[in-house]
C-alpha cells in the first residue's frame, strides 16, 4: 500500500486579513551583541517560529488523497501532451521517428 503526501500548507488560501493585526504588533526582542557566539543562531531560530507558527497553524491543509502523486506538477501535464500530439502524428506519418524520440 502507498502513503500519501503529508499534509501542506495551502498557501493561497492564508488568512492574512485575520493575520494582519498580529503581524502589526510583532515584534522581535533584541539580541545585545558583546560578541558573536552562537546564541545567535539560536535567537535568530526562536524569532522565526514566533513569526511562523500562527501563519502555519492559521493556514488550512491540503489533504491529500492515497491516489495523489507528491511528484506530479503542471509541467509534466505539459509535456505529456506534447508527445502524445507528436505521437498521433507520428502515426500519420506526419512527424519523423527523429522527432517522436526527441518529444519522448
Amino acid at each position: 500500500m502507498t502513503r500519501a503526501s503529508a499534509p501542506s500548507p495551502q498557501w493561497e488560501a492564508t488568512p492574512w486579513p485575520r493575520l494582519t493585526p498580529f503581524l502589526q504588533k510583532f515584534t522581535i526582542t533584541p539580541l545585545d551583541f558583546p560578541g558573536i557566539n552562537p546564541t545567535i543562531e539560536a535567537w535568530f531560530n526562536s524569532s522565526v517560529k514566533l513569526l511562523t507558527n500562527p501563519i502555519i497553524t492559521l493556514t488550512p491543509k491540503k489533504n491529500p488523497s492515497t491516489w495523489t502523486k507528491g511528484w506530479w506538477n503542471p509541467n509534466i501535464s505539459e509535456l505529456q501532451r506534447i508527445f502524445h500530439s507528436v505521437s498521433i502524428s507520428h502515426k500519420t506519418r506526419a512527424s519523423s521517428k527523429g522527432e517522436l524520440k526527441q518529444a519522448k
